[in-house]
């Protein structure tokens, strides 16, 4: 790509942050480059990528996730929509259990996205280097950082088909390298310090397993989602119609992983709130080999108290990893992200201040799900006081809305990060909610909640 007097960025890995992030940069006026350890394919049938560690299992897109991925790249809700992904609402089109409980189904208005990863890099990657502003280099390694007078100027890289190093000159690094990220040694190297680290040890596992897809199957439903109970019932499945036909189940448990074997993944299946999980499972086709994958703690990166370089961002799963069975990982990039695009076009220095603002904007998925993990009895630590008396003034909001619609749309659209909580803080829906809990008996077993017909 030739110099044309734009600001570059070097952008760390081509991970749904990474596209996001080079996204957002060219919109800003800049440069991108991509730089990828794997190699790239744009043709032929979307795969699985190496380095892509959950590409095989289910991802959510949020209604705060699918906004900012359609205003990052305007069309293409429709054109994944071509390529066979399911475009739905959020709450019209499935089957959402919480706690044990169905709830209304109503119209939220709110779109999301059922996509295998595959074909969801794929169209982006096409959308970012059909762009012109975007250079993407694969089979490529990244071995440093480099810094003068406390500024980050560049990366040291090495392409793995030519095994030639050089240093790729930026106005500002972008670390989009997820879980893995190799930021912290780079800086201790450059005499920096490494940050500190919030963790949360969760010990997940999950097992995903695609299906045949029939149009007829949960009378036309496009998704299942059912959660966890706490404290003693640590164990659920997201179910998602997809491209190429299929449906991928994804059963997820705290502890011990669901089985992988067919019989083995069928009875776990049998042993959820949700019915129609089993329903998939024993009346569909199975398609392939199940996928597995473990994630042991969700961990926060404190570059926000660190002492930093300029011009370096660290963004998604290298700054904020959580627990991928609540599915949102790619809502928490995007709040990055977002964060990202507002520096880009009104801050000289958008690496000043980054990672402060970028931490606090993430908070909403941070601060929720290190709570919900500690409610259950396998995981280490108690959940805040504040969200412990949240939880008491709400949770029967969530039991009214199996009956009532209007607060089913409201309690959907908090968990989609389309509305603030606050709105279940209303007076009268707080006093509803505490008369709920006081009438309702407590249910040792959520499936006893469950009307299965």
């Amino acid at each position: 790509m030739a110099n044309d007097g734009r600001n570059v960025a070097v952008v760390l890995g081509a991970s749904m942050t990474g596209l996001m992030a080079s996204a957002a940069l060219q919109r800003a006026g800049w440069r991108a480059v991509v730089i990828e350890r794997d190699e790239l394919e744009l043709e032929g049938a979307p795969t699985a990528r190496r380095g892509v560690g959950q590409g095989r299992h289910n991802h959510n897109l949020t209604a705060l996730a699918t906004s900012t991925l359609a205003r990052l790249f305007p069309g293409v809700l429709d054109e994944l929509r071509g390529e066979g992904a399911t475009v739905c609402d959020v709450g019209r089109d499935g089957r959402w259990y919480v706690g044990g409980l169905r709830l209304a189904r109503v119209e939220v208005g709110q779109p999301q996205v059922l996509v295998s990863r595959p074909l969801l890099d794929r169209v982006l990657l096409r959308r970012l280097g059909a762009s012109g502003g975007v250079e993407l280099r694969d089979a490529t390694d990244v071995c440093g950082l480099v810094e003068d007078r406390g500024q980050i100027t560049g990366v040291r890289v090495i392409g793995r088909r030519e095994g030639k190093e050089e240093v790729i000159d930026a106005n500002l690094v972008v670390d989009a390298s997820g879980r893995g990220s190799r930021t912290p040694r780079w800086l201790e190297e450059l005499g920096f310090e490494a940050p500190a680290e919030d963790r949360v040890d969760v010990s997940v596992k999950y097992t995903t397993r695609a299906f045949r897809w029939r149009p007829t199957d949960l009378d036309g439903d496009r998704f299942v989602y059912s959660s966890g109970l706490a404290p003693s019932w640590p164990k659920g499945a997201v179910v998602f119609a997809v491209d190429g036909e299929r449906w991928m189940i994804l059963q997820f448990a705290y502890g011990d992983a669901p089985p992988s074997d067919l019989d083995g993944f069928r009875r776990f299946a049998a042993s959820l709130a949700a019915p129609e999980v089993a329903q998939i499972a024993e009346r569909c086709e199975p398609i392939g080999d199940a996928a597995t994958y473990s994630f042991p703690r969700s961990v926060r990166r404190r570059y926000d108290r660190a002492r930093m370089p300029g011009g370096l961002v660290v963004v998604g799963d290298a700054l904020q990893s959580t627990n991928p069975s609540w599915g949102l990982g790619i809502t928490s990039a995007a709040m990055h992200v977002d964060v990202l695009e507002r520096r880009l076009a009104n801050a000289t220095r958008p690496s000043d201040g980054f990672h402060r603002a970028a931490l606090r904007a993430s908070e909403p998925v941070w601060g929720p799900v290190r709570d919900r993990d500690r409610s259950f009895d396998s995981v280490p630590g108690d959940p805040s006081w504040p969200f412990q008396v949240l939880n008491r003034l709400v949770g029967g909001t969530f039991a009214a809305a199996t009956t009532r619609p209007d607060l089913a749309k409201l309690v959907l659209e908090v968990i989609t990060y389309a509305r603030s909580p606050a709105g279940l803080l209303r007076p009268d829906r707080v006093a509803r909610s505490l008369w709920t809990q006081l009438d309702a008996p407590r249910l040792a077993d959520p499936r006893d909640a469950v009307e299965v017909s």
